[in-house]
């Protein structure tokens, strides 16, 4: 086992939506191991993997993996290289979405590190009343934000794919292009339904 390998999964579990997001963007590769992660099947209706590896010369290849479920952390499972967990860590702070609309009302919010904490936690409501709340983050600087934004819209049911389509298609983040053209062209299964 290697307690290394299983440190790095516990941070990234434990950490904010937008730091495990944002390993979409790069490829984390520490001194000795490499971190990527994918949907395990759509984006945004299937629980998000984060994986680590380590190879090893003349043995096996050691892993760590974390499966988060947005909207329902409970759901969550962590494979260590010495250990099985399940639902999300006591340090993950699940904000209710009362809390989540206060604080994205407050000045500055847009530039806390616990934004796509709160909109994951508003989004999960699939609520129609939060969608102008959602939408005004839909043009924000930062990409995770943005695919983040997408993700929630694409899990409420007012929201139909043309619309997901116009006000993302044509954005400058590849990733969060791409997702758009998936919503909209109706490719991928949204998760219009909670788990």
């Amino acid at each position: 086992m290697d307690r290394q390998l299983d440190r790095e999964i516990q941070a990234l579990r434990r950490g904010s939506v937008r730091d495990q997001l944002s390993l979409l963007w790069r490829k984390g590769t520490g001194n000795r191991f490499e971190m990527f992660s994918y949907w395990e099947a759509g984006p945004w209706s299937s629980p998000y993997v984060i994986a680590a590896l380590q190879k090893r010369r003349f043995r096996s290849t050691l892993r760590a993996v974390a499966e988060i479920n947005y909207g329902a952390r409970n759901k969550d499972m962590t494979f260590l290289t010495h250990q099985v967990l399940e639902g999300a860590p006591p340090e993950v702070l699940e904000v209710d979405a009362r809390e989540a609309r206060v604080r994205l009302r407050s000045d500055g919010a847009s530039r806390r590190p616990e934004l796509c904490d709160w909109l994951v936690s508003i989004g999960a409501r699939r609520d129609e009343l939060d969608i102008p709340r959602l939408k005004q983050f839909a043009d924000h600087g930062d990409e995770v934000v943005r695919y983040t934004v997408l993700g929630m819209l694409s899990w409420n049911p007012e929201i139909g794919n043309d619309q997901l389509l116009a006000m993302f298609g044509e954005d400058e983040d590849p990733r969060v292009k791409e997702l758009a053209h998936l919503f909209g062209h109706g490719r991928v299964l949204r998760a219009t339904r909670g788990r």
